[in-house]
């Protein structure tokens, strides 16, 4: 139970750091060309879906997924990854 507990922590400072790495980061991306700037809006819609490999049946996806973000803030997607069998 320990040993399971230090692996947790250890994976959740490693995650912690390298999203401080990503948000101090000073160059320049291309974040603003995603932007849809008519409407200001940054998302997925029309049942968006994402996978690993498209061409395999049995591979991870996340979807559909009709999603707008706030501007100006850190928005996050997160759960569990769970394997859905027919």
């Amino acid at each position: 139970m320990l040993g399971k507990s230090l692996s947790d922590l250890t994976a959740g400072a490693v995650a912690a750091h390298r999203l401080e790495l990503f948000l101090t980061q000073q160059v320049e991306t291309r974040k603003w060309d995603i932007l849809d700037r008519a409407s200001g809006r940054v998302g997925f819609g029309d049942a968006a879906e994402f996978t690993f490999d498209a061409g395999d049946p049995d591979s991870f996806r996340l979807g559909p997924l009709d999603l707008d973000f706030p501007l100006g803030t850190l928005s996050l997607v997160c759960g569990a990854i769970v394997r859905q069998r027919a």
